[in-house]
């Protein structure tokens, strides 16, 4: 197994997720549209808590959605793309307080 790690414009621009990187549900009509593509062009936008994540493949644990690349990722290829997310380029630490909403600082 390959463990990649690459960034979201990468991800973009090397797999060309379908439809403006447009996420599927996880039920419904569209798990349905999602399950009837090509394995290795399933990828599952996640949350570990920490924040979002996408990763190759059909996931179940942690998953929000699916989205469907036209380029399809090796089979021995487990990749993750980072996200930044807005709790990373909203708040900077400083002083020793984030500033976050979830922090008391004076």
């Amino acid at each position: 197994m390959n463990y990649i790690m690459i960034s979201y414009d990468k991800w973009i621009d090397q797999y060309k997720p379908i439809n403006d990187a447009y996420m599927y549900e996880t039920y419904g009509e569209e798990v349905a549209i999602v399950k009837a593509q090509n394995p290795l062009t399933v990828w599952t936008l996640g949350n570990a808590g920490e924040g979002d994540y996408i990763q190759s493949g059909m996931h179940f644990v942690n998953r929000i959605g699916y989205y469907i690349s036209e380029i399809p990722f090796g089979a021995d290829d487990d990749i993750f793309v980072e996200i930044e997310s807005e709790w990373d380029s909203n708040y900077e630490i400083e002083d020793g307080c984030d500033y976050s909403p979830l922090t008391n600082c004076q």
